[in-house]
């Protein structure tokens, strides 16, 4: 994978969270629905004509199939869009991708800021032009003077081919910037504390690591 393709699969990961989202939560209520109407039968003899009547509407395989229809499309959307970088990583994005991810952030306080770092033109969401952007000025800092927060997450992912949310110290010491920066100090917080370059670090381990003078690392 080339690394532009590889910036194009974080990015479009963290835009498709609510999206990806959506779907489980109506599939959820399909599944609901469906159990509703394969019970209802079994049951009808208990209720009047009129009572039956409504039962048979909550069930309404009408509304099953419509609700299918959403499900398949939002899928389809999704699936369709998997390198389209036209859209923006919300907060909603967020939210969902830190669930996904196992990384305690608060929606109001640290994701919002995640945003703001990045967000140039002030409209709520981060598209793939201030995305790459960010990257190029993260790497190029040598004095660590420009904002990173979203970028420490970022690079993480770059490396987290599989999304498993996991890196070995190895992989985490060839992140870019480090080499020449005094983020540096801040991974050694990790690296001193481990005697195989292969043990594996967890995101939010590394999150911790990186956002804190002293770390408390637990695996």
């Amino acid at each position: 994978m080339s690394s532009h393709d590889n910036v194009i699969r974080v990015f479009t990961f963290l835009a498709h969270c609510s999206g990806k989202h959506r779907i489980e939560r109506l599939e959820r209520d399909y599944a609901m629905l469906l159990e509703t109407k394969q019970e209802l039968p079994k049951t009808w003899s208990q209720f009047s004509h009129e009572a039956q009547v409504i039962l048979n509407d909550l069930g309404d395989l009408n509304q099953l199939n419509e609700l299918e229809q959403t499900i398949q499309k939002i899928k389809n959307d999704v699936a369709a869009s998997i390198r389209d970088v036209s859209g923006i990583i919300t907060t909603a994005d967020m939210v969902h991708a830190c669930k996904e991810m196992q990384l305690s952030l608060s929606k109001v306080i640290e994701i919002d800021q995640l945003i703001w770092e990045v967000d140039d033109d002030m409209d709520g969401g981060v598209n793939f032009t201030e995305f790459k952007g960010m990257l190029d000025r993260c790497r190029s800092d040598k004095q660590d003077l420009e904002p990173c927060q979203l970028y420490l997450l970022v690079e993480f992912l770059l490396c987290d081919y599989s999304l498993k949310f996991h890196l070995s110290v190895g992989d985490i010491a060839k992140f870019h910037r480090w080499k020449e920066s005094n983020v540096h100090k801040r991974f050694e917080s990790i690296v001193c504390r481990q005697s195989n370059m292969e043990n594996l670090v967890s995101l939010q381990t590394y999150w911790t690591a990186m956002n804190t003078g002293i770390p408390k690392l637990s695996m």
